[in-house]
């Protein structure tokens, strides 16, 4: 599936879609400097928290922008927002989405 023919919603909907099943997934996207991220990204607690330290539990200031997907950074544990607008690849499992 080609992102760059994929909407906003589209793209929400398929890391959605990709993270509900409990799975991980790589996604890289360009971010506000310019630069490329890169992240291996997981769904787990979002309801319960809203940050990514339990002793530390507070509001996502980016949840009401729509192109914002938040989800949590495997391997920091900490939150991560990423600009869906910018999403150059997703990859999961074998499959890729680019």
């Amino acid at each position: 599936m080609n992102l760059s023919e994929m909407n906003i919603q589209q793209k929400r909907e398929l890391l959605t879609s990709v993270l509900s099943k409990g799975h991980f997934a790589k996604v890289k996207w360009v971010k506000k400097d310019g630069s490329v991220a890169e992240r291996v990204i997981k769904l787990f607690m979002e309801k319960l928290f809203t940050s990514g330290d339990r002793n530390d539990v507070q509001a996502n200031p980016a949840a009401h922008v729509n192109k914002i997907f938040t989800a949590v950074d495997a391997q920091k544990q900490s939150w991560v927002n990423i600009d869906v607008t910018n999403l150059l690849e997703v990859k999961s499992g074998s499959t890729i989405y680019n």
